[in-house]
């Protein structure tokens, strides 16, 4: 090499070391700016916007929560009950369940930690007890209990009817129960990705109550359905079959829902239908039940599926 290309070499050699000493710099700096990685949380935190029991509950309702949870009321004319509240880190998990077991309501999660759940089967002058939990892997969790209380008044709970407004940009409410083994598990809108396990049935009948609720807009229609898939195993061959099936009640419809301002619409309608599975020998399903709403402005809304499974009993 010459002198001179050496030379020339050079400023070309400092300028890139200059470079990536600035390079390296500006990374640092942006690794202060962002801080260090967020620590997982120690703890669940939670709230309810219901009224607290203390002071103001039913009269039978117990004065404390169990485990040093947080106690709230909800009061309701009809059998069942919308809740909401947040939860902290969004990502928790929430089971919500009656001391008995008997009625589960499965919680709507959305990113932001806002939740909403329906509280089902809720006795005339009686109150239910529900436990929840909110848990996140190495943190405390958040625990509360809620009164469910309904008014004692005799006859059956009708919403209004209200005027179907020019324009309403609202979903509406949609709310699935199911009801199997003298259980009841409860879905609401919208649709989440699933997280729950599914409901395992011990017998092949299934009894569903679909809900639509619009206090703005009125209502146009509530449709309850399920899915699931058959398989089988031929006990000869132990060839495995599948065989799907849809079933809506009612059936589906081409036209849409849409009624005309300044009509009347129901607040609330309900829809129930009884489904009885297969019970073919070897075989198990997998299904999933939903309701689908329209709100008197033809606006749609799908509650959160409930997955299924239901064995059927085994040749010998």
């Amino acid at each position: 090499m010459t002198a001179s290309s050496a030379t020339q070499k050079m400023p070309r050699m400092v300028a890139l070391r200059g470079l990536v000493a600035a390079l390296a710099v500006t990374l640092a700096a942006c690794s202060t700016d962002e801080g260090p990685a967020p620590s997982p949380p120690t703890a669940v935190k939670g709230s309810l916007y219901l009224e607290r029991t203390e002071g103001g509950g039913p009269p039978d309702a117990p004065t404390q929560a169990r485990y040093g949870a947080d106690s709230f009321v909800v009061r309701t004319h009809g059998p069942r009950a919308i809740i909401t509240g947040t939860v902290r880190p969004a990502a928790a998990r929430i089971r919500l369940m009656d001391r008995s077991g008997r009625r589960t309501a499965r919680v709507n999660v959305a990113p932001d930690g806002g939740f909403r759940a329906v509280l089902p089967d809720l006795p005339r002058g009686k109150v239910v007890i529900f436990d929840l939990t909110a848990t996140v892997h190495g943190a405390r969790p958040w625990k509360a209990q809620i009164v469910g209380a309904r008014s004692s008044v005799r006859g059956v709970f009708t919403a209004p009817d209200l005027a179907v407004p020019e324009q309403d940009s609202t979903p509406p409410t949609a709310v699935l129960l199911l009801q199997a083994d003298a259980r009841l598990v409860t879905s609401i809108s919208p649709v989440r990705p699933g997280k729950e396990p599914p409901v395992r049935l011990r017998s092949p009948a299934i009894a569903l109550t679909a809900v639509v609720h619009d206090d703005d807009g009125g209502t146009g229609r509530i449709r309850a359905s399920l899915t699931y898939i058959r398989e089988c195993r031929d006990p000869d061959t132990g060839r495995r079959t599948t065989q799907p099936a849809t079933r809506h009640f009612p059936p589906s419809e081409i036209a849409r829902v849409k009624l005309p301002p300044g009509g009347r619409a129901p607040v609330e309608r309900v829809r129930r239908a009884a489904v009885r599975l297969p019970t073919q020998t070897d075989c198990v399903i997998r299904g999933k039940a939903w309701a689908d709403a329209t709100n008197a402005s033809g606006l749609e809304s799908f509650s959160d599926q409930v997955p299924f499974v239901f064995r059927a009993g085994r040749s010998p």
